[in-house]
């Protein structure tokens, strides 16, 4: 399984059934009509798959190509990648249902990612380390392997392209599982990348239920490193069936991110960062800004303002550029609206939004909930929806207990003119990215990952090469050496030297 069947510069409506035994049909979220199929791997399809990646290894494949040879093929699947750009960020509205802007960005964001990698390159070599006067000490850095990519349905593109441009980089075989609700522009990746006249087994994708083929994967003896994306739940049954083989993994699951807002914030920098860290892609984001920690003196205006900017959201189909998109199925639609319910059933306020619209396609509106304890549900786990909640905080020790106080720690952030308490927040909050005064910052070289129930590792940057990366220490012996049966060394002159020579290493 290498591609979706479908153009890139054309789409067709499918009818028929939503899925068989050999096709899956893919649905637009804001039509609620098939309008493409993907084919759907067996076992044996899989197995077929990992047989030619564990032959690639063996072979050296793509280790033995030059470094500089490597970073010229990642540039170049990053040119062709932009060349397309049209025609991938319109599979990925008609997929996802996001907006078109938002898939652009996506697009490029991938693109962006296969270039830092490129340069990157020039960072894998082989350690020379201290040894003593009679012994050399180096560290090579070998790939991992056969890597596992298990890439999600909200950015499919871009976080392939987290994944796979390292894992390239570093010389590794790959292996990626798409989502069946979103796979076309992810295999369409596959495909582009298989094209640029790389070894056999270097790359494929194969798609379909996760439960029976990605557990295969998973589990899979011939899996040296799984990379997953996606929720908590998923994450620790792939880390069950890692450990049948103690496969190492990277996980990004996911979150529920807490900026606190100070009293001396700006408001205008919170609304701002709304729509890009709450509301993007209608909060079917890991690291969404799905909760504002307002300090007493701010809180009441800071709700009042977040409310009248939040009616104005436009929803509709991202094909018309709107900020409230479809979600991307009626499934994950239940979802949000028995979570909202939840809330309202606890005590919770709806300030707006919180009413399934009577139209076409997996609507949700944007909603904003106040007045909800801390320890609720609407604060403690993911929606995965564009449902903002708002929490009071007496002091700003009392916000950052309120913002540490779930079981994720993927992002958090604060809001503050000043510049000691950011710090200040930056140092206490339980998160692995912390943003000050705008959700969203970092780029291709800020590793990004969380702490505790948001996952383990870090993709992008120095830290995300490293996942794809093994380090082995190899020590020498200078000169002509003999060896006895009894494992020990004669030196030059005749004199034995113990086998278990003391090495004091000193790292350069």
């Amino acid at each position: 399984m290498t591609g979706a069947r479908v153009s890139l510069d054309r789409w067709q409506e499918v009818s028929g059934p939503l899925s068989d035994n050999t096709s899956l049909a893919i649905t637009d979220p804001a039509t609620e009509k098939v309008f493409a199929t993907a084919p759907v791997a067996t076992i044996a399809d899989v197995g077929d798959a990992i047989a030619l990646a564990r032959q690639n290894v063996r072979a050296g494949a793509m280790q033995n190509i030059p470094l500089t040879d490597r970073a010229l093929l990642l540039r170049t699947i990053a040119a062709r990648l932009l060349a397309q750009t049209e025609a991938f960020a319109w599979m990925l509205v008609h997929e996802t249902g996001k907006a078109i802007s938002v898939a652009r960005r996506e697009v490029a964001g991938a693109a962006r990612l296969f270039v830092y990698f490129a340069d990157l390159c020039a960072n894998i070599w082989d350690r020379e380390l201290w040894g003593d006067a009679d012994h050399d000490l180096s560290v090579r850095q070998e790939p991992m392997g056969v890597v596992a990519h298990f890439v999600p349905w909200n950015f499919p593109l871009l976080l392939a392209a987290r994944s796979l441009a390292p894992a390239l980089a570093a010389g590794n075989a790959s292996i990626v599982k798409a989502s069946e609700l979103a796979p076309l522009a992810c295999m369409q990746l596959v495909d582009l990348i298989a094209a640029c006249d790389l070894p056999a087994g270097t790359v494929a994708a194969i798609t379909g239920v996760g439960p029976g083929i990605g557990e295969h994967l998973a589990q899979h003896r011939d899996i040296d490193l799984i990379v997953f994306t996606g929720s908590f739940e998923t994450g620790q049954k792939v880390m069950q069936s890692a450990a049948k083989h103690v496969t190492p993994v990277v996980l990004e699951l996911g979150g529920k991110s807490g900026a606190i807002v100070c009293e001396d914030a700006d408001i205008a920098d919170v609304l701002s960062s709304l729509d890009d860290g709450m509301f993007r892609h209608s909060g079917q984001v890991c690291d969404a800004m799905s909760r504002l920690i307002a300090l007493d003196g701010i809180h009441d205006r800071l709700l009042t303002n977040v409310i009248a900017h939040v009616r104005n959201l436009p929803m509709g189909s991202g094909a018309r550029d709107n900020v409230i998109v479809p979600l991307i199925s009626a499934r994950q639609q239940q979802s949000v609206a028995r979570a909202v319910s939840q809330a309202q059933a606890g005590g919770a306020q709806v300030d707006t939004g919180g009413t399934l619209p009577q139209r076409t396609g997996h609507y949700y509106p944007a909603t904003v909930i106040s007045h909800a304890s801390p320890d609720a549900s609407i604060n403690q786990e993911e929606v995965f929806g564009p449902v903002l909640s708002i929490q009071r905080a007496a002091n700003l020790d009392h916000a950052i207990n309120i913002a540490n106080g779930t079981n994720y720690g993927l992002a958090a952030g604060v809001f503050t003119s000043s510049i000691n308490r950011a710090r200040n927040c930056a140092a206490r909050l339980q998160a692995g990215q912390i943003h000050i005064n705008e959700w969203g910052q970092g780029g291709c070289s800020a590793p990004f990952g969380g702490i505790k129930h948001s996952g383990i590792g870090r993709e992008k940057g120095r830290e995300g090469l490293a996942n794809y990366l093994r380090p082995k220490s190899v020590g020498m012996f200078r000169g002509p050496i003999d060896a006895d049966i009894w494992g020990q060394r004669k030196d030059q002159t005749g004199k034995v030297a113990a086998a278990e020579t003391e090495f004091h290493r000193r790292d350069q």
